[in-house]
């Protein structure tokens, strides 16, 4: 996590992350799951898991969310960046597959969305 990424009006400033939101477009219905490394600071175990399931309300996409703004994560302009992986699981486990008629992936796009504050 970089502040290039941010807004520009946010360049400078500490960003205070509170909430954490992942939307996916994926092929099977059932509920996927998706753990960040780095863990969270100071979460309690498990608190980097999500589980994401299909939402009408944003078209059929798979989405969790996680309010985080206790556990103190920052993005500091003159930090050097921290790179945030993300490990994603078929529903049931396992590795995600990709369909081997079309050869198209299980999973099309995941987006993370940060909500954040700053003094």
């Amino acid at each position: 996590m970089a502040p290039s990424l941010f807004q520009i009006k946010d360049k400078h400033k500490t960003l205070k992350i509170n909430t954490i939101y992942l939307l996916a477009r994926c092929t099977d219905l059932g509920s996927y799951t998706v753990v960040i490394n780095p863990p969270l600071p100071a979460a309690p175990p498990g608190s980097d898991m999500f589980a994401m399931a299909v939402l009408n309300q944003y078209g059929g996409l798979h989405f969790a969310q996680k309010n985080v703004s206790a556990l103190g994560i920052e993005i500091v302009p003159t930090d050097p960046p921290v790179l945030w992986q993300l490990r994603m699981t078929r529903p049931g486990g396992g590795n995600l597959q990709v369909d081997p008629v079309t050869h198209l992936m299980e999973v099309e796009d995941l987006m993370m969305v940060l909500g954040y504050d700053w003094d």
